[in-house]
């Protein structure tokens, strides 16, 4: 059902992230990226920060594959020329990492500089690289939606990479993300918050003891529906499709990029609302962190 939208995040390519994902070794992502060849998944998020997955990438990937990746925190210099040497050198990394001429979106990690007295220039640079055809799509990756929008109110951004999830439901809040910029791709991600959704209560780690209360209600839901934590969190996804057009989702294996591919839709209609946390310590990466 999702396999047009499914975008192959990379982010435990060779090192651990998160709470519960474990790092993919280097003979398993091999398998991964073969697997996603025979089923047409075209779509890869990575970064330089993510050890070496932009070179793991290149060395397998053919040029149908499409990347984006994230360029690290921007260094500003006093004279413009500088600051976009700076910018192009590092695009420059990581098309030799990819073995690429270009790619299809290039996402600020830190895009809050768009909204600093420099913001402009920034904007201007990176459109350079997109009408040089360098870079399709310009894109910034958040977990703030005031930032968000605050960005587009002033600039014309091509991607938002945003976290939904069955716990974390701000996207269906935020209808008017699009009202400026109807082409805007929603990437949403984190869709199993990090693997923890597919965790049973008494797994949990220590810091997210306060939410059991949550996981215990999740998993009674799903038992009830007769639902895989997985399933249950692609059912929320379907339920709620219309909010964006890509999903981003790491892997360890290809039994379980083979169990995504293989859902099938819930004719069965689901509130799921009661299960959104209010409460922001939860949906940010630093408290998701180890």
């Amino acid at each position: 059902m999702f396999q047009n939208q499914i975008v192959i995040g990379t982010a435990n390519f060779n090192q651990n992230y998160g709470f519960s994902t474990a790092k993919v070794k280097y003979n398993q992502i091999k398998k991964i990226l073969n697997f996603c060849k025979k089923n047409k998944l075209k779509y890869f998020d990575t970064s330089r920060s993510y050890q070496d997955s932009e070179k793991i990438l290149g060395g397998i990937i053919n040029n149908q594959t499409e990347i984006i990746t994230k360029i690290p925190p921007i260094e500003l210099h006093k004279q413009f020329s500088k600051t976009e040497e700076w910018i192009k050198n590092q695009l420059n990394i990581s098309l030799k990492n990819l073995r690429k001429k270009n790619i299809y979106g290039l996402l600020l990690h830190k895009p809050d500089i768009l909204l600093s007295n420099k913001g402009k220039y920034i904007y201007k640079i990176l459109t350079t690289f997109k009408r040089k055809k360098i870079i399709k799509k310009i894109g910034v990756s958040v977990y703030d939606y005031n930032l968000l929008k605050k960005i587009l109110l002033k600039y014309k951004i091509d991607i938002a990479q945003v976290p939904f999830n069955v716990f974390d439901q701000r996207l269906m809040l935020e209808k008017d993300l699009k009202k400026k910029n109807k082409n805007l791709e929603i990437h949403c991600r984190s869709i199993f918050l990090q693997g923890l959704l597919l965790k049973k209560t008494e797994k949990l780690p220590v810091k997210l003891k306060k939410y059991k209360k949550k996981w215990y209600k999740w998993h009674k839901f799903l038992k009830e529906k007769k639902m895989k934590p997985l399933t249950g969190c692609l059912k929320f996804l379907e339920a709620n499709k219309k909010y964006f057009n890509k999903i981003v989702i790491g892997v360890e294996n290809t039994s379980q990029l083979r169990e995504i591919l293989n859902y099938r839709s819930k004719k069965v209609k689901i509130n799921f609302s009661n299960f959104h946390i209010k409460s922001k310590d939860i949906k940010k990466p630093k408290f998701l962190s180890k």
